[in-house]
């Protein structure tokens, strides 16, 4: 899996860019339709049956400002595209040492040794891993193509009270994209679930309860002092922000 680490603030910047792009959607019509609006994800998982009520497809967003000590996810903790390597599939061919632009990768007896700091995630290697050791973590897609992707499993949707999933990471650091899906799957008619740590702007997370059918608030710990040594940050805006969707009125499941 990919390093992780606090946010950083070119990190934090693109969090920041994201909100923006909402606000300037919302505000100009002509800025662009929020089917084009673009995010980065890591999966789309069809037939997710714990992700939220019915068989849902849940798509994994990157980003999240918590670093949780039993994260599950790792690889989408960073809001950018990074590149994991599963030393334990590699075959030792070094095609992806020959096409590496930054000469971020060397092979060594057949081991591939990678210099983390000089990649920038392009993912040329792993177009041309044949073996999938080299993963690429972060592909740009648009509202459309994600939605045109979940539409696929709609019998199942209506047979079972499932829908879509978005899940992380945590979605709401892109908030423009994360909205976009949520309203696009509305007009669609198409349910939208959101899971979120809460750890965000309540306008954000105001906004996107507005267009959700169900919130999965993943609360980790009550204890702030706890909840700051397991997962880096206390948890007063977690709980603040729990306790408005409570007051909005909003369907929650914690």
């Amino acid at each position: 899996m990919p390093e992780s680490g606090p946010l950083d603030a070119s990190e934090r910047g693109l969090a920041r860019a994201g909100r923006a792009v909402c606000d300037q959607a919302e505000a100009d019509p002509a800025h662009g339709s929020l089917l084009s609006v673009t995010g980065l994800i890591t999966d789309i998982k069809k037939f997710a049956v714990h992700d939220g009520p019915g068989i849902r497809t849940t798509v994994f967003l990157k980003g999240c400002p918590l670093r949780c000590l039993w994260c599950h996810n790792p690889e989408t903790q960073s809001t950018l595209s990074q590149v994991g390597y599963l030393a334990s599939e590699c075959i030792g061919c070094g095609r992806c040492v020959s096409v590496c632009p930054r000469n971020a990768l060397q092979s060594t007896g057949g081991a591939i040794d990678r210099v983390v700091a000089r990649c920038t995630g392009c993912g040329a290697c792993a177009d041309v891993c044949p073996a999938g050791a080299m993963v690429l973590y972060g592909h740009r897609v648009t509202v459309a193509e994600v939605i045109a992707e979940v539409e696929k499993d709609r019998p199942f949707y209506e047979n079972s009270g499932g829908g879509m999933t978005l899940s992380g990471g945590e979605p709401l650091l892109q908030s423009a994209f994360c909205l976009g899906l949520l309203r696009t799957a509305r007009e669609h008619g198409l349910s939208g679930c959101l899971d979120t740590c809460g750890h965000v702007p309540w306008a954000t997370l105001e906004a996107a309860a507005a267009e959700t059918d169900l919130v999965l608030y993943d609360l980790k710990l009550i204890d702030s002092a706890r909840h700051a040594e397991a997962t880096g940050c206390g948890n007063e805006l977690i709980l603040a922000n729990l306790q408005r969707l409570a007051q909005a009125g909003a369907s929650v499941m914690v």
